[in-house]
């Protein structure tokens, strides 16, 4: 019997547990916030031994939590000239639809696998042969704080306030390997291709990569919302459990449920493997 071109159909049935404390923190200490808070646009860098990128990518080695402990902080303006050849600046500028703009310049990591994170969110990004990086994310946070994670024991913080993402419902499917899910979204129940909607994050050619993938939900909360991601079945995944992440964000709050996702056996390649129902009930995640 050909199992092959069966659809797999998994119904994963995610449950609000506001109680367990699922809201995503994305700093722990304290003061290192307090001291972005009072200039907007500032970058903050880091060196320690025990900051460097984590060698293992999964979602559950560091970047999936709270950050660790900052002490030692020295902030740098934005706008100021490189003290030294070596001199990492973070950039951060409002972009439209509640999106932000990041440009890192790191002289000294050129070509280097870099991580970025944003209030739960995470992928892997590479600076170029003069170690700047320019990309683009959503704010899932009004008061947005976004870190890029550095070789060499680095890492560098920027603030930014975009007032626009506390009107903004996000949905953000992530993952720790390279295979390819896709996230898929139908619109009041019409079956229409809405892949443009879908915003991609990461760079799956580095060691290591963080995916993600956003969806951003229309303005009108009346329209119903399907959202399912697929993957295909192979021979290199089949009976594993793969690390991954659902990020719902809604009126400035952003909730995280771990996701691992169970393969199924090998023996049936080239089946897809679809994942449903992954959203939170955003009437119950977001108090009124």
């Amino acid at each position: 019997m050909k199992l092959r071109g069966i659809v797999l159909r998994v119904v994963a049935v995610v449950t609000v547990a506001l109680a367990a404390g699922h809201l995503a923190q994305f700093l722990r200490a304290d003061a290192p916030l307090a001291e972005l808070q009072s200039t907007p646009h500032t970058t903050v860098i880091l060196a320690s031994d025990d900051l460097s990128v984590p060698k293992s990518a999964s979602l559950d080695s560091g970047l999936s939590g709270a950050e660790p402990a900052l002490t030692g902080i020295t902030s740098v303006a934005a706008d100021l000239a490189p003290v030294d050849a070596c001199a990492t600046t973070l950039h951060l500028a409002p972009a439209p639809y509640a999106m932000i703009d990041l440009a890192l310049t790191a002289p000294c990591n050129a070509g280097e696998r870099i991580v970025v994170r944003h209030a739960g969110l995470s992928f892997t990004a590479r600076t170029d042969q003069t170690g700047a990086a320019t990309l683009q994310l959503p704010a899932l946070q009004t008061d947005a704080v976004v870190t890029v994670y550095l070789t060499k024991s680095a890492i560098a913080l920027a603030r930014i306030t975009i007032p626009e993402a506390d009107l903004q419902r996000r949905f953000v499917f992530q993952w720790s390997s390279g295979e390819s899910f896709t996230l898929r979204a139908i619109e009041g129940g019409q079956g229409d291709d809405l892949a443009g909607k879908i915003l991609s994050l990461g760079l799956a050619s580095v060691q290591d990569p963080l995916l993600a993938q956003v969806y951003t939900y229309p303005p009108d909360d009346s329209q119903a919302v399907d959202l399912a991601v697929e993957l295909r079945v192979a021979q290199t995944i089949c009976g594993q459990t793969l690390a991954a992440q659902t990020l719902t964000s809604a009126r400035g709050q952003v909730h995280l449920t771990e996701f691992p996702v169970a393969m199924p056996l090998c023996g049936s390649p080239g089946d897809i493997l679809v994942l449903k129902n992954l959203a939170l009930d955003l009437t119950l995640a977001t108090p009124n």
